[in-house]
């Protein structure tokens, strides 16, 4: 085990950086030796001051400069080192796929494949990146497919991401993370009830499918789960749907 160092110059960051006496510093740690063995345990952004050639007016960038770009290069890292949005969403839909046949082939009944498949495809929107406070590239496509209104589902799901840490096994460890964002979503719909709304019942026929749905959501958090394990140290670069 050790560290590889990789350090970019004030070009890197372009106007971010531009004039200034600070370097990037981005190290990694990795385990193995060869390429298809590397697996990304720890990453580390930082500043560091770099000998300057010219003189430069200002001593240093402001905290508010500095943080952006870290925020900036971290979120670079994670979609290198990271299965991204894209990735995980093409793995919901081939899920989908996958369940929707299966299911319905050992049930005899279409809708409760249907059901599971559907549950599949909702784990795109209701993903465990949820417990990010900003904007991932998935979630800005969620926006733009629904014309904004998706912006009011990011909202509603941002008290969670104040609560969780990114990545923490309350949030992405399957089935412990979509319990927690099922029960999330059961304290949101029980406010209205607080306040002296009574919202209706479902039919007692809805339960089953709520519960093939269920086990669909369930599915898609392992495989995002899974590909955030596995994702190779190099990614390919392919178009997608989803990019």
């Amino acid at each position: 085990m050790g560290y590889s160092q990789w350090s970019c110059h004030s070009n890197v960051g372009g106007t971010l950086l531009a004039n200034s006496p600070h370097r990037i510093c981005i190290r990694w740690k990795i385990l193995g030796q060869s390429r298809c063995e590397r697996k990304v345990v720890a990453v580390a952004v930082e500043l560091s001051p770099q000998p300057s050639l010219h003189p430069v007016k200002s001593n240093a960038l402001s905290l508010f400069r500095k943080r952006a770009l870290l925020a900036s290069e971290g979120s670079r890292l994670e979609r290198l080192f990271m299965a991204s949005g894209r990735i995980h969403a093409a793995c919901s839909v081939a899920l989908a796929a996958v369940s929707l046949g299966v299911v319905s082939g050992a049930t005899g009944d279409f809708k409760t494949g249907l059901a599971c498949a559907t549950g599949c495809l909702f784990g795109i929107m209701m993903t465990p990146d949820l417990d990010q406070e900003g904007l991932s590239r998935s979630e800005n496509n969620i926006i733009k497919w629904t014309m904004g209104l998706g912006f009011l589902w990011l909202m509603l799901w941002y008290p969670y991401a104040r609560l969780i840490k990114h990545r923490s096994p309350l949030s992405h460890f399957p089935i412990l993370g979509t319990a927690g964002r099922l029960l999330y979503l059961f304290i949101v719909a029980a406010v209205p009830a607080y306040f002296g709304y009574r919202l209706k019942a479902p039919p007692d026929s809805f339960w089953p499918f709520f519960g093939w749905g269920i086990v669909g959501l369930t599915l898609s958090d392992i495989g995002h789960y899974v590909f955030d394990l596995k994702w190779p140290h190099s990614r390919r670069r392919h178009r997608s749907l989803f990019s």
